[in-house]
């Protein structure tokens, strides 16, 4: 384990690295894993910038992980690369904007029986792609906010075969103080996939704070949960994928109170 830090009037970085082996606790069950993490801060005429690069290697024996009790052999491999950058800047005294980027690449690899690779082995490879923006607006009662986003995912499989999908949101916002102790917050979002079409989920969020260690809320909102891939279309001896799924859609509503001692 160990990391390094330095910073000037205008920069920052920081970079730290840790690696950890063990041979677990019962047999095949050992593992090593590497982990790198490099972040960066910047700040120039009114804009800031935020970089930050990770990697992580994991093996481990995945002794009763998936096919217990007859993957008393298998093992599985992962590394997976994230960069992202982000980027914020006021504009006048109440405009203000917020933009991210960031790429995530992992490759998996699970191998039944390790000592005969090729009996069982599966091999899967993602790449995910996003990027959003967000400009806000700050009155003298609250804050305004509107946003868009685009994600593209990729899946390159032996199990599952490759495919791709593209995800884009809309979002609007606004948060108001009715007084200091009552504030109110609504909001929309608009999702889309290339696979379902429109969803429009919409939230609302109540809030009284009755003494400074005492507040009371309310809130209601609506979510959904997209099929992964291996929801879709994994094979094997214990799951069977189905292609015909459709996004799971959630209501939900939240009251109480919350004390802070």
């Amino acid at each position: 384990h160990g990391s390094l830090q330095a910073s000037g009037k205008h920069l920052r970085h920081y970079v730290a690295v840790s690696s950890d082996i063990g041979n677990g606790f019962m047999h095949n069950t050992g593992f090593r894993n590497l982990k790198a993490l490099y972040t960066q801060e910047a700040s120039l005429n009114g804009h800031r910038f935020s970089l930050l690069a990770s990697y992580i290697h994991n093996e481990f024996g995945a002794h009763g992980f998936y096919a217990y009790p007859y993957d008393k052999e298998s093992e599985e491999t992962v590394g997976t690369w994230m960069v992202g950058l982000r980027h914020e800047k006021n504009i006048g005294s109440r405009f203000y904007s917020k933009s991210n980027a960031s790429v995530r690449l992992n490759s998996d690899e699970y191998i039944f029986i390790r000592q005969d690779p090729g009996y069982f082995r599966n091999r899967h490879r993602t790449q995910s792609y996003l990027g959003n923006s967000n400009l806000g607006y700050r009155y003298r009662q609250g804050e305004l906010a509107f946003g868009l986003a685009y994600n593209l995912q990729r899946i390159q499989s032996t199990n599952l075969d490759t495919f791709q999908r593209h995800m884009m949101g809309l979002y609007l916002e606004n948060v108001y103080h009715f007084t200091p102790r009552l504030t109110a917050s609504a909001g929309v979002y608009a999702h889309y996939t290339s696979s379902w079409g429109v969803s429009v989920l919409p939230g609302l969020d109540l809030g009284y704070q009755a003494h400074p260690k005492l507040k009371f809320y309310l809130s209601a909102g609506s979510a959904n949960r997209i099929p992964t891939y291996t929801d879709l279309y994994y094979k094997g001896p214990s799951n069977m994928g189905n292609d015909q799924l459709k996004p799971e859609k959630a209501v939900g509503l939240d009251a109480g109170v919350r004390f802070s001692g």
